[in-house]
């Protein structure tokens, strides 16, 4: 039987941005999965691409095959492609554009090693945080009951518990974890993900939250990667490029200050990470927590649309 693989190319040029026919051959039919990545021929060159999807025929009479199964790892899930594919319309760049932003760089030999398991700690820590904001208590409710509600909370500006945005988030994913699913949390900086992940690690365990962003190491960021793709980490912290990161069974994504610049990538097609999570919790139908001191004007429509609901400063 023919298998026909659809191929995304790394190819950065507007008039190519599509998805090309290439034939399995049948030695590579078992590792050619979709979301496999693939080298092939195109133009004379060999070029590395990602299969989306896979087919039993296809409309051109000759096709090239796959030259080589560069990873037999599912990377380009349905959902990602999806994700990538309205990203790179919606600021006008092309998938390989977005690809680039969406995936860490490959670490063979982490690939290749045991994936080790993950601690699932429970915590039942009592809220403490948000229950004191109008809407807190109940929006943390729909979370435990696996629903997926969308608010912004404007976090109070003091320095006591009631302003402690970070356990208020916290606080958030543990409701999530309460119904078994999975969640992404995402701030500006370094220095933020290290105070997120210091006060999920009191609730969870130091090795039961993971996190991702630019500093760490290849072996080290693929890693966590992996871990998050694999659904064997469940809580995920990371910068601006983390907000691509599939996890199965996702319940929640927190979004914190999207109005901080570093939300803002500096490469084509420049997409916002707020913007992003919009996009993909259309998608994909999780919840969604934006939390700040104050509101900016994108945050102000989506709650002037009802697309989001105000988690309200307590009198």
């Amino acid at each position: 039987m023919t298998v026909i693989a659809k191929v995304a190319l790394d190819l950065p040029l507007s008039h190519l941005d599509q998805v090309f026919d290439y034939s399995v051959p049948e030695a590579m039919v078992n590792d050619a999965v979709v979301g496999a990545r693939v080298r092939v021929r195109f133009a004379g060159r060999k070029l590395d691409g990602w299969i989306t999807d896979l087919a039993a025929d296809s409309e051109i009479a000759q096709l090239s095959p796959i030259t080589k199964v560069v990873s037999a790892e599912p990377i380009m899930r349905p959902e990602l492609v999806r994700l990538i594919r309205t990203v790179a319309d919606h600021y006008a760049g092309t998938f390989s554009d977005v690809m680039r932003l969406a995936v860490p760089p490959r670490h063979a030999r982490t690939e290749k090693a045991e994936q080790q398991p993950w601690p699932e700690n429970t915590c039942e820590l009592e809220p403490q945080v948000l229950p004191q904001y109008h809407s807190g208590a109940s929006f943390l409710a729909a979370l435990q009951r696996g629903r997926s509600p969308r608010a912004f909370w404007q976090v109070a500006p003091t320095a006591s518990l009631v302003g402690d945005w970070a356990v208020g988030i916290a606080e958030a994913v543990t409701a999530t974890r309460q119904a078994g699913k999975s969640a992404l949390v995402l701030v500006p900086d370094e220095r933020d993900v290290q105070l997120t992940h210091s006060v999920l690690a009191e609730r969870f365990g130091k090795r039961g939250v993971g996190i991702l962003h630019n500093g760490l190491g290849p072996s080290r960021r693929y890693r966590n990667y992996l871990a998050a793709t694999r659904g064997v980490a469940k809580i995920m912290v990371g910068t601006r490029a983390a907000v691509f990161t599939p996890m199965p069974e996702l319940g929640l994504i927190a979004l914190w200050d999207d109005g901080d610049d570093l939300y803002a990538e500096l490469h084509a097609p420049y997409p916002h990470a707020r913007q992003v999570v919009g996009i993909r919790t259309l998608q994909q139908g999780n919840a969604l927590l934006l939390a700040a001191r104050g509101r900016s004007t994108e945050i102000q429509n989506w709650l002037a649309h009802n697309w989001i609901a105000p988690i309200s400063m307590p009198a």
